[in-house]
């Protein structure tokens, strides 16, 4: 009794892909996919293959480079970004003490010396007096005075 599986295995995919993209984002050829949803696949894929046809060695140990592959390839991401958050802070920290000219969240002018350089949720801020800037916001830097 020969079994069509290909239907359980689209539907699987299209169920792990829901789970997957946030509500109105497409798929960008599994751009997105972390390793969970990519092991969730494999496994989904593995469990509905064809008894009489399954899957070949070779085709497993592509699956497995593959998820080598995104497994380096996020950690890197995460390094690159704690990198980049500490190149920041080390910028933010380099301004105290200077004169800086920015603009607040309410996009409000502020301008003065920096007392001190902040991250909160992953944002980094200098402050002048009871204001605070975002780094991506401060237009002009000047010597201390």
């Amino acid at each position: 009794m020969a079994t069509d599986n290909t239907a359980a295995i689209g539907q699987t995919s299209n169920q792990n892909q829901a789970k997957i993209l946030p509500k109105g984002k497409k798929a960008d050829a599994f751009q997105d996919i972390d390793l969970k949803s990519f092991l969730d696949l494999m496994i989904a894929e593995l469990q509905n293959q064809d008894p009489v046809n399954p899957m070949d060695n070779a085709q497993i140990l592509e699956q497995l480079g593959q998820l080598r592959s995104i497994s380096s390839t996020d950690k890197l991401s995460k390094t690159l970004d704690s990198m980049e958050q500490g190149q920041s802070f080390a910028a933010a920290s380099s301004l105290i003490g200077k004169q800086i000219k920015g603009l607040d969240d309410g996009s409000n002018e502020v301008t003065g010396k920096v007392d001190k350089a902040t991250v909160a949720d992953g944002a980094i801020r200098v402050h002048v007096g009871d204001k605070s800037v975002s780094l991506s916001n401060i237009r002009e830097i000047q010597p201390a005075q």
